[in-house]
Formats: C-alpha cells, sequence, structure tokens
C-alpha cells in the first residue's frame, strides 16, 4: 500500500490482498497437523486426474515413478528455493534502480517520462567487457526494473516476459549475449506490453561514442496504438437517467457516470476520424463553443499520439444512422456542478481515479505530475439537439446522485473505496 498523500485521492487503492501462508510447508506436514489434531484433511478431487493439468501429471509421477535422485521432490525444491532466492535478489535490486530513477507519470494521458540507469548500474562489477553470467543477472535486473515502470500505465495487469525481455535488449544492447555487435543501436521506438516507447531525442547523452546512445536517455512510455476493434471491445455504456457504479476502462481508469439525459452515453477512447471532426467550425454549429475548447485542451497534449487512447464521453445518437456526439474528455476536464436548476444544460456528471499504483519508497507526489483540469464549455441554447428531461425526472436524478455519492467503489469485487 502506498503512503496517502495530497494525490491519493485520485487513485483508486482498494482491492484484494491474497494470503498463502501454508505454502512454504509440504503437503505430509500439512496432513500429519491435521491428525494430530483430530481434523480431517480435505482435498479437491480434480487433483487425481493427471490429464487435467501440469501439476497433476508431475504428482502422478513422483506417487508411481521411482526418479533418479537429481529429481527427487527434495532436489526438486531445493533447486526452486534457490531459485526463488535468487528472483527475490534481482527484484530488490531492481525495486532500489527504480526509487532512483527520474520518473514524471501523467495520470490524465496515462503517460510517463522515465530516465533510466546507465547500464553499469545493472551490472555488480562494471566492466567494459563483462562476462556472460555477469551480463545475465543484469538482464534479470532489468527485466523487474521495467517491468515496474510498465505497469505504472500499460492496459494490461499481467506482464508478457518475452516481451519484457525484448524490450531489455532493445534498451540495453549491450547486455546481449554475445556483445554489442557492429551497427547495432538502441531502439527508438518500440512495443512492450502493450506500451509504445519512444526515446526523447532532446534528452539523450551525448558522452556516447560512435553513434550509440548513452543508456541514461529520456523515454516517453504510453498506451501502446490500439487496434480498431479494441475502441468497440473496451467501450463502456451508462443507462438513461442512471448513475452507474465503478467500471474500469482500458485497464486505466475507474470510472463512473451519471447520466441525467434520456438517451445512453459511451465511453471509448478518439479516434482520428472524431479528432478531425473538433477542427474549427462554423460559429453557428451545433456545440461550436464545446468543441472548440475541446480541439484546443487537445492540442496542449504533446506528443499528439497520446490524443488517440485518451477516454471520451459521447451521447449516443437519436437513430442508428446518426454518429454518437463528442460532450466531454473526463481525465482532462473536471465535472460539471449541478444544480437543482431545471434549465441545466449539462448531459451528465462524471467522477475519475486512476489505477492502483506501486510508487516505491516515494510518495504518489514524488512521481506524479499535478493534474490540470479545465471547466467545460456549454452552449446555453440546448447544444445537442435534444428534449431536456422532463422536470420531476431530472429533479429524481439529481436527489439520487446525491445519494449514490456516498457509495464506496470501484464495485465489491474491490471491496472498499477507490
Amino acid at each position: 500500500m502506498h503512503k496517502k498523500d495530497s494525490l491519493s485521492s485520485l487513485f483508486e487503492h482498494g482491492g484484494i490482498q491474497l494470503l498463502r501462508p501454508l505454502l512454504e510447508f509440504q503437503k505430509s506436514r500439512l496432513i500429519a497437523t491435521c491428525e494430530t489434531h483430530n481434523t480431517r484433511w480435505a482435498e479437491d478431487k480434480t487433483n487425481q486426474d493427471r490429464t487435467l493439468t501440469a501439476r497433476n501429471a508431475i504428482r502422478h509421477i513422483f506417487s508411481n515413478h521411482k526418479l533418479p535422485v537429481i529429481l527427487s521432490k527434495e532436489s526438486m525444491l531445493a533447486v526452486a528455493q534457490k531459485t526463488r532466492s535468487r528472483v527475490d535478489k534481482y527484484k530488490a535490486a531492481a525495486d532500489k534502480l527504480f526509487d532512483s530513477c527520474s520518473i514524471n507519470l501523467d495520470i490524465q494521458t496515462a503517460s510517463l517520462v522515465v530516465r533510466l540507469p546507465p547500464v553499469e548500474a545493472l551490472l555488480t562489477n562494471p566492466t567494459p567487457t563483462p562476462p556472460s553470467s555477469e551480463k545475465l543477472q543484469a538482464r534479470n535486473t532489468a527485466h523487474y526494473l521495467l517491468r515496474r515502470v510498465v505497469e505504472l500505465v500499460s492496459p494490461r495487469e499481467h506482464m508478457v516476459h518475452e516481451s519484457l525481455a525484448n524490450a531489455v535488449l532493445a534498451i540495453y544492447p549491450s547486455l546481449a549475449s554475445g556483445g554489442l555487435q557492429e551497427g547495432v543501436r538502441p531502439a527508438r521506438v518500440f512495443n512492450s506490453n502493450w506500451c509504445l516507447w519512444t526515446i526523447n531525442t532532446s534528452a539523450v547523452d551525448c558522452t556516447v561514442k560512435d553513434g550509440v546512445f548513452g543508456q541514461t536517455d529520456e523515454w516517453c512510455i504510453s498506451r501502446q496504438p490500439p487496434k480498431i476493434e479494441a475502441f468497440e471491445s473496451s467501450s463502456l455504456h451508462f443507462p438513461p437517467m442512471q448513475t452507474s457504479g465503478w467500471q474500469l476502462f482500458d485497464g486505466r481508469f475507474w470510472v463512473r457516470v451519471h447520466n441525467l439525459t434520456d438517451r445512453p452515453i459511451i465511453m471509448r477512447m478518439l479516434t482520428d476520424t472524431q479528432l478531425e471532426h473538433l477542427n474549427p467550425l462554423d460559429p453557428g454549429a451545433k456545440m461550436f463553443n464545446r468543441r472548440k475548447q475541446m480541439r484546443a485542451i487537445l492540442d496542449t497534449i504533446t506528443p499528439h499520439a497520446l490524443r488517440r487512447h485518451l477516454p471520451a464521453l459521447f451521447l449516443a445518437p437519436v437513430n442508428k444512422e446518426q454518429e454518437p456526439t463528442l460532450i466531454a474528455l473526463p481525465t482532462l476536464q473536471s465535472s460539471p456542478t449541478l444544480s437543482q436548476d431545471d434549465q441545466n444544460p449539462w448531459e451528465c456528471t462524471w467522477e475519475v481515479r486512476y489505477k492502483k499504483v506501486d510508487p516505491g519508497a516515494r510518495t504518489l507526489s514524488d512521481i506524479v505530475r499535478k493534474p490540470v483540469y479545465h471547466s467545460v464549455e456549454f452552449d446555453p441554447l440546448n447544444p445537442l439537439g435534444m428534449d431536456a428531461p422532463q422536470t420531476s425526472r431530472r429533479k429524481k436524478n439529481l436527489k439520487d446522485q446525491k445519494g449514490d455519492s456516498r457509495r464506496s467503489g470501484p464495485g465489491s469485487a474491490w471491496g472498499g473505496i477507490i
């Protein structure tokens, strides 16, 4: 659990912690303990099906076949313990390096800028030509370091180890088992674990030689540009005249929407076509002021590629032939404040929290850029051209919203407040 500070309220900090205190005990010892205390041993019947899992097959081999001493249960457990100790050592080294990295996390665009340590910091005994064993240890440390960094912005909870291994060699090619081959340079752009890594060329270490980038380069990391099918699969739908529960959008943002209209509201990522529609319009066009403001806000986002995976709220059309109407950018704009005024122009309000992150030994304020939210511009003359909700329905919705504001989130599965 991270230390609480002024930015804690902008992050999800619920969750369930899974504890397995008996994992280190041998099964035979657990059974003997149960028998000593007259407690019946209970076992899942599927454990006896050797075709169900690889673990069951191994259990069957140990129980029914005589294996060489090197493959005995004791030998295998000793190897597992030794491997676990090595992994713990690599993770501890990576955590220490992570705490020393310069990190600037932008929770409004789910992106960050990080300055990674030089390759010498990964080596136990830095030398011009480190041995293969030293390189292997350095690659393992770098693996867990990049994992800590990627987890801050990746839309996926579980990392792909092969992808991280490729990222290590893309950033630290000198750690390759065969050494740095002639003409091979660190990658400047690559994808890893659904994230796009782009080197910040303005911050390149100029002390390197032979045109090879230094290992203290700054990297910009953001969500990998989504495929077309991801736009619909990651969409969230909020029913008319309702307050939703907390929902996770694209693995990065927890959101809750108070829909005040008689049409569904949809959250999904912006497409290039929708960005083009925000270009300057005739001042007399529908929603001119609001669209002009959203365009101005998006123009401040750099690099511009970050705009392609921002969450946006759309009002569903009256008929399927029409396109949804973009009404807000909830991670960049502050939610409007509602009143009992029947002429209130807003379609919805929203709440947004960033996913749970681990800042290590630092506080969130140490690694997170302080968000700046823009107010929502509106056009006073029913900008969406829709029928305003009836007075009684709007007042009831506002009353329900006030009651719902006491709910905890993001849902019972997380067991607490966000």
